[in-house]
């Protein structure tokens, strides 16, 4: 005798289940930033926004980290690693809260300096909510990027990369980048920290994920 339902059906059940599951824990955590159910189909340009509420890493792109509140009205500063934010047209910023990425969408921004942006965000409005925000990584959807820009490599996206010294030979894959310092280091999946300066990198091969440098020292 059949059920009637299907091993498709099932999946989709539970998929519908967890989405639901979470976009209630995160909806009530992130109650602060507001973003309406009119606002979240604005966001993923789609009417159903419980299907799809996961914003995945391959859908953004870094843009630098949220640094400290500006003033008392709610404001942060995001210190940037590019300018793909200056060039596009942009309504939301994406910021990494435990793990996950949270949309918020930018009421205002202004530039601070040559390396940072003020942003005013919608739902925050204090200076306590700003520092809430204090040390997120900072993030915009590819979709909004530039075309032109879009064809410039960040430093995350050497993320996995393959490193080649002209002399030592293979040293390793990046694991992490840190754009926190005034130099950018990698560090390789066997922890040894290696400086991404344009002075040492002879070639970024794309096709291949490889990245061919000539240090200074050994390793």
């Amino acid at each position: 005798m059949q059920s009637g339902w299907s091993i498709c059906d099932l999946s989709v059940m539970r998929r519908a289940i967890y989405f639901r599951r979470w976009y209630g824990w995160a909806e009530q955590r992130y109650s602060h930033r507001t973003i309406t159910p009119i606002e979240c189909n604005e966001f993923r340009g789609q009417t159903n926004y419980h299907t799809t509420p996961m914003i995945l890493k391959e859908e953004v792109i870094h843009i630098g980290s949220i640094r400290r509140p500006h003033g008392k009205q709610g404001e942060v500063t995001c210190q940037t690693v590019n300018t793909l934010w200056d060039d596009a047209e942009a309504r939301f910023i994406i910021l990494e809260r435990d793990n996950i990425l949270v949309p918020y969408r930018v009421e205002e921004w202004r530039e601070k300096n040559a390396d940072a942006l003020i942003f005013r965000l919608a739902g925050i409005d204090s200076e306590p909510q700003a520092a809430s925000l204090t040390g997120s990584e900072a993030y915009m959807l590819r979709s909004d990027v530039n075309s032109e820009a879009e064809q410039m490599l960040t430093w995350q996206d050497l993320v996995g990369y393959e490193v080649q010294d002209q002399e030592m030979g293979v040293l390793g894959s990046i694991a992490h980048i840190d754009e926190s310092t005034m130099n950018t280091l990698a560090t390789l999946t066997d922890e040894r920290l290696i400086p991404l300066h344009e002075d040492f990198i002879i070639e970024i091969d794309e096709t291949n994920k490889i990245i061919h440098i000539n240090l200074p020292f050994a390793l």
